[in-house]
């Protein structure tokens, strides 16, 4: 597989114009986020883009923290960023078919895959939110030619649930080598985050749990990965990681009202997500980013409270 499409092994040089539009593109982003998507440039080098993309409500990847890394090169915007997926478990986990083990995204406007290419009007939002497009509800279909099969199409989103709560969740906000790979500023994003729907990981745990047998094997139709489930392992790695972290001690604000609001004899009672709704609905408030720092060497961040 050839390797230029990774941004780890692109050289550095870089010119003031690009360096310029970086900064303004990474500017822009901050100031109108979209859901879900947090970016910086790299403390020292001015073409390097971190981002962390939040899997979307209401799919397989609900709750994941997807950590990737731009490098732009010298004739940007006239040619696409080179875009590489740190969070692959040690290159273990092959997340999606468009998202390779290796951290190869493949996408058209990348010039990585088939389909239109790529045009100077694109930018670095556009990049991430056609990235952000792929973690979709039925990622099985991702793959070309595969014909339609319920059965299949459940037993890959079940591997890729179980793989994102154990790399995109565990791995990304603990004490992993992952984690640490991260500027400080995205980690203390994902770690809110965390916190703020801890409940929901917990509850996904405990469902799963229940579906896949513990020690059971992946049944991965595609045959790109093999493994274990472990959901109960993991609620036990959720339960340490959430301690820690003080998730343990979080009571998002909608339900401590709804408590306040019981004890004074008004309460209807609840779903046990805040607000009354789902835990996917609680999940895509915690993930709406408020943009709070001008300068793109900041994260969007997000607000944390209904």
């Amino acid at each position: 597989m050839g390797s230029e499409w990774d941004p780890l092994l692109a050289d550095d040089n870089s010119s003031g114009k690009v360096v310029r539009c970086v900064y303004s593109q990474t500017l822009n982003l901050t100031r109108d986020p979209p859901e879900g998507i947090f970016a910086m440039i790299d403390e020292h080098r001015a073409t390097i883009v971190h981002a962390l993309i939040c899997g979307p409500r209401d799919t397989v990847y609900d709750g994941g923290f997807f950590y990737f890394l731009l490098r732009f090169p010298n004739d940007y915007p006239f040619s696409p960023p080179k875009v590489r997926l740190m969070t692959t478990g040690g290159g273990s986990v092959h997340f999606n078919p468009n998202l390779y083990s290796c951290g190869k995204v493949c996408l058209s406007i990348l010039g990585t895959w088939s389909g239109p290419a790529w045009t100077p009007v694109q930018n670095l939002t556009s990049v991430l939110l056609s990235i952000q497009s792929l973690l979709s509800t039925d990622p099985y279909y991702n793959e070309p030619g595969v014909p339609r099969n319920v059965v299949a199409s459940e037993q890959y989103s079940d591997y890729v649930r179980h793989e994102t709560m154990r790399v995109a969740v565990l791995d990304m906000v603990g004490d992993t080598s992952l984690a640490r790979s991260m500027p400080p500023k995205l980690l203390s994003v994902a770690r809110s985050l965390f916190i703020a729907h801890f409940p929901v990981y917990r509850d996904t745990c405990e469902e799963h749990a229940k579906r896949n047998p513990e020690g059971a094997a992946f049944a991965d139709p595609l045959g790109k990965t093999t493994g274990t489930f472990c959901w109960r392992g993991l609620g036990s790695r959720l339960a340490a990681v959430g301690s820690r972290l003080g998730a343990a001690n979080f009571e998002p604000d909608a339900e401590r009202s709804e408590r306040d609001a019981e004890g004074e004899g008004g309460g209807q009672g609840g779903s046990g997500s805040p607000s009354g709704g789902s835990g996917g609905e609680w999940l895509s408030q915690a993930l709406t980013p408020r943009q709070r720092h001008a300068s793109p060497g900041q994260p969007a961040v997000a607000r944390l409270s209904a």
